[in-house]
């Protein structure tokens, strides 16, 4: 991976942390719709559905991802995956977490595996990439 300035990361970084802000108000929005017996199936479809997250929790991981916005988290995660895993968490996971608590769900182990399955995925992501350098 070529050496890449402070300020490309810093703006890759601020450009996820505002995808991921979309997100987060489209689950919170969505939010009273979960609150049935289906809530699991629900809220991973609106995870598969957007175009941030969606393409790492699918089965098969694509080189490039085809969402622009997929790309700027693997962009991101290759950068600094320490930065973009937090932003991730601080963003969608922990309010969505805190949210499903508040309103008086469960789902928070659910949330976690989630998350683990993103986290996994990128880590695989940001591998190949950089074992193809």
């Amino acid at each position: 991976i070529p050496e890449i300035s402070g300020e490309a990361k810093g703006r890759a970084h601020a450009l996820l942390r505002d995808y991921a802000k979309e997100v987060r108000g489209e689950l919170m929005r969505e939010l009273p719709a979960f609150i049935s017996p289906e809530l699991a199936e629900e809220l991973l479809d609106s995870l598969r559905d957007s175009s941030l997250l969606g393409t790492f929790l699918q089965p098969h991981s694509l080189a490039i991802p085809v969402s622009v916005k997929a790309r700027v988290l693997k962009m991101a995660a290759l950068y600094d995956f320490t930065l973009a895993i937090q932003v991730l968490q601080e963003e969608i996971f922990r309010p969505l977490r805190g949210a499903l608590e508040a309103s008086g769900r469960q789902e928070s182990r659910l949330v976690d595996e989630t998350f683990k399955k993103i986290s996994a995925a990128l880590t695989n992501s940001v591998d190949e990439e950089v074992a193809q350098r």
